[in-house]
């Protein structure tokens, strides 16, 4: 880690020129762009969509709600960009043009380039919408933004406007007429088929209906027992009186009653009881009974005569047997002809009443099926009526949502004219301008390292010739190349033990000590001479016989250097 470091810090040593001339030119970058760009100002205004507003009519507040219920679409997201849409832009614009306080038309910016300047954003978990809008002209931009934060409402009034004019054309057009035919036409079906049927109240109706069939049954459970009394009275009569019929029951009270006959009768009985004396006393053929016997015949043909008178055409004879001629008899009679009577007219009555129980009951079991029928009648005008109510009720909303000046969007904060310049700003510049000199600058750095292919430690020569290092030799100075006078090298520790080291690494890499060193190197100039007199210096120092052979016939160079 330590080499590392130590590798990074000799790096940065040796390109330290290039570097600081990249960071240098950076930040003057970053103060050249400060002082020639200009100054642009940032005002920033916030919108809220709101569907809670109050409205008059039901159908302001439906309209108000109608983008957030829409299923496909974001109701900010469509604002947001409703804020940027030309009509909005045009009318900003228009309204800025006609205040007095700005200098000249001119300086207002055309749409196009407005909508560049203008970002809307939608605040995270609100319902507000976030207007930030550049300029150079503060005064502008906050006017300007103002402008369009108005103008997005009147936009969205004049919307909800259109859209209940709209709603109110409608349906004065096309649903109220048909409504209300619709209505006139259901309600003349009701009355003619109420004037046909009858049938006003079903739930009265029936319940009278149900009461007066109880009532018919009422009287016809009494007319049977009155008619059951009437015929065993009848019976009873019949038997008493011997009489089968009213007609021989009154034929025999009418015969009772006239004189006449009551006269014959009376002859009759004396003449009955005279033959039955005679006969007691007398044979049949005795002139006596003979003649009384012609009297009673003459006198029976005489009643049967006028009996015969008494009775009308229809009437038959009451039989002599059968006459009442007593006064029990004759009531007995009047009884059983009254009862007769009373018995027609209780079967009469009750024939009246069955009539009247049947036709109760027909009608108590139609009542349901034209009810039923009156019942569709009365649901189609009364959904005729509740249409009509409704669309009058909504033709009258839309009439106060047109008229009336609502909208679900509202300033909750105004631009104001901001004090200081959004952009540029020279702290945020200076810091990318540092940090982009910095990146630049190690990046320059790592260019030149990797350009550069020339070898700067010893570890590196190792890495690359994989052979040990035998010495490092220190740079001399142009004063110490020359051995003019070698006390003085000699002298010099410094200079001295990095050569000597080198002499003692070459003698001990090998068991014999080696009498022959060369000195070369693949190239002039990289200082073979110099090594080669030096360590021949070091090597005489030590005592040894030494011996210089310069084999560089061209350029020979250690005579120089031992100034010979």
């Amino acid at each position: 880690m330590n080499n590392s470091i130590k590798s990074i810090l000799t790096v940065c040593r040796r390109r330290s020129l290039p570097a600081i001339a990249t960071f240098t030119a950076a930040i003057a970058g970053a103060i050249y762009y400060l002082a020639a760009t200009p100054r642009v100002y940032q005002t920033s205004a916030r919108l809220m969509l709101d569907y809670k507003l109050a409205s008059v009519s039901e159908l302001g507040r439906e309209l108000t709600q109608s983008s957030r219920n829409s299923i496909s679409s974001n109701p900010l997201a469509d604002q947001a960009e409703l804020v940027k849409s030309q009509a909005v832009l045009a009318r900003a614009i228009a309204e800025v043009s006609s205040e007095s306080k700005l200098d000249s038309p001119q300086t207002i910016p055309k749409p196009k380039n407005i909508g560049k300047n203008l970002q809307v954003k939608i605040l995270p978990a609100t319902n507000i919408l976030e207007l930030n809008y550049e300029n150079q002209n503060p005064v502008l931009a906050a006017t300007l933004l103002n402008a369009i934060a108005e103008a997005v409402v009147e936009e969205n009034i004049t919307s909800i406007k259109a859209e209940a004019s709209k709603i109110r054309q409608f349906l004065e057009k096309y649903e109220l007429p048909g409504a209300r035919e619709r209505l006139i036409q259901f309600e003349t079906a009701e009355k003619r088929y109420r004037g046909e049927t009858g049938i006003v109240s079903f739930e009265e109706q029936s319940k009278s209906l149900v009461e007066s069939l109880a009532s018919v049954e009422n009287q016809q459970r009494n007319l049977l027992i009155q008619l059951q009394e009437a015929r065993s009275q009848e019976t009873s009569l019949q038997e008493i009186t011997k009489t089968q019929s009213p007609a021989n029951a009154y034929a025999a009270v009418r015969s009772g009653q006239n004189e006449e006959l009551k006269t014959l009768r009376a002859k009759l009985s004396d003449l009955e009881q005279r033959l039955t004396e005679a006969r007691s006393r007398l044979t049949e053929e005795h002139p006596t009974l003979v003649s009384l016997i012609q009297q009673r015949d003459g006198i029976q043909r005489l009643y049967q005569q006028e009996l015969d008178k008494l009775s009308s055409g229809n009437q038959a004879a009451a039989p002599y047997d059968n006459i009442a001629s007593e006064q029990l008899s004759q009531n007995l009679a009047s009884q059983l002809i009254a009862n007769r009577i009373q018995k027609l007219a209780i079967e009469n009555k009750l024939k009246v009443v069955q009539n009247e129980l049947a036709n109760l009951q027909k009608r108590l079991e139609e009542l349901p099926t034209k009810n039923q029928r009156l019942a569709t009648i009365i649901r189609k005008r009364e959904e005729a009526e509740s249409s009509l109510k409704f669309i009058q009720n909504k033709l009258e909303e839309a009439r106060i949502a047109e008229a009336q000046k609502i909208s679900n969007i509202r300033i909750v904060e105004t631009a104001t004219v901001p004090i200081s310049p959004a952009s540029p700003n020279p702290p945020v510049v200076l810091i990318l301008a540092t940090v982009f000199g910095g990146i630049l600058a190690t990046g320059v750095v790592l260019v030149l390292e990797l350009m550069d292919n020339t070898l700067k430690s010893s570890a590196e020569v190792e890495e690359l010739l994989e052979i040990p290092l035998l010495g490092l030799l220190p740079p001399l100075p142009s004063n110490k190349l020359k051995l003019k006078s070698t006390e003085i090298f000699l002298e010099n520790f410094s200079l001295l033990e990095p050569y000597r080291s080198l002499l003692k690494n070459l003698e001990n890499r090998s068991i014999e000590k080696p009498r022959l060193i060369i000195v070369s190197s693949t190239s002039s100039g990289e200082g073979k001479s110099v090594v080669a007199s030096h360590l021949a210096t070091v090597s005489a120092m030590l005592s040894r016989r030494t011996l210089i052979i310069d084999a560089n016939l061209r350029r020979p160079t250690q005579h120089n250097l031992f100034d010979l």
